[in-house]
């Protein structure tokens, strides 16, 4: 009896964990911002992929502006709204980086979780090593927005493609990727004097190559969740020049890379006498225009005899303290 009572009440905190954590999940979801996430994919050199803009925990949209800027090594072919999300689109002049993506439904929202656009892309064929090629996006606040023009605070997650230099998994060489690539391996590392394609052995990327390997290849080949690698992987790596650029207000470093409308460290200059202690530039200084000084307004004294002043109707009494111009009176 004792035993199954303890049972039943072990199953009730179970199924209130369950319940709590279920709940708790629900409410961090709604309470979050609405994600805007670019998916990662993988290509194989010179060949085609397509990668999805996906939006969640989505409260209500009217309108979708990013800005999107992908690697050297995509071409973008295409970008294909979701037609079930009605609204109105615009296809950009040119696909070159970077592109705008826009929606808009000024009268009606969308609400959900949906995805946005696909895009696809051509990889370089000129890829040796595995390499990572970026997609980034970016918005401006007053761009995404509901029917009442409020805007929709917005996590933007970025996403690149794999492009691979073979094909992945590729271990006998025939461009192909099936269990005759299984076999291969096995005899391979059974010691078989047998050919293999050294550069796709590594197929959990891990940087050896051992039965590790040959699970993850048979775990692929039987539909698990998983990926496998081809090559040294390299990833692009954005660079910025270390002289600081600036206008009137700002400051920044410029990209040296390939990536040249890319800044970083943009911020508001500080300026100590006329000078930013961050950058060194200096403050402009309209010629037309008095420099800041400060200036008190002191109380008339009519008791030194001065009959005019002690005849005017002047009331300074609250005048004891600093004021001070800025840029002009």
């Amino acid at each position: 009896m004792r035993r199954v009572v303890k049972r039943s009440v072990a199953l009730l905190l179970v199924l209130i964990m369950a319940f709590g954590v279920m709940h708790l999940s629900s409410v961090a979801l709604e309470g979050g911002n609405m994600v805007i996430e670019v998916q990662k994919a993988t290509a194989v050199a010179g060949g085609e992929t397509q990668v999805n803009i996906d939006i969640k925990n989505n409260p209500g949209i009217s309108s979708v502006k990013l800005k999107l800027r992908y690697d050297s090594k995509l071409l973008l072919t295409s970008i294909d709204y979701n037609a079930g999300m009605g609204g109105q689109t615009m296809q950009p002049e040119a696909m070159n980086s970077p592109v705008t993506v826009i929606w808009l439904s000024p009268f009606e929202e969308y609400v959900g979780d949906t995805t946005l656009v696909t895009l696809t892309f051509i990889a370089a064929a000129d890829i040796v090593d595995t390499y990572v090629a970026d997609i980034e996006i970016s918005y401006d606040e007053d761009d995404i927005y509901n029917a009442q023009e409020e805007n929709i605070p917005c996590t933007v997650l970025d996403g690149n493609v794999t492009i691979f230099a073979g094909v992945p998994g590729d271990i006998n060489g025939d461009g192909k990727r099936n269990n005759k690539d299984l076999t291969r391996f096995f005899q391979y590392l059974s010691d078989w004097d047998v050919e293999v394609n050294e550069a796709a052995l590594d197929t959990n990327g891990d940087g050896n190559v051992n039965n590790k390997d040959l699970t993850r290849l048979f775990q692929y080949l039987s539909d698990w969740n998983v990926e496998i690698y081809y090559g040294k992987t390299v990833q692009h790596k954005h660079t910025f020049s270390e002289e600081w650029s600036y206008d009137e207000t700002y400051h920044w470093h410029n990209a040296t890379c390939e990536h040249t409308d890319l800044i970083s460290d943009r911020g508001e200059h500080n300026f100590v006498n006329n000078i930013c202690t961050v950058c060194g530039a200096q403050k402009y200084i309209d010629p037309t225009k008095p420099y800041k000084v400060n200036y008190k307004l002191v109380e008339y004294n009519i008791n030194k005899g001065d009959t005019y002043i002690g005849s005017q109707n002047i009331d300074n009494s609250a005048n004891t303290v600093y004021f001070s111009s800025t840029d002009s009176f």
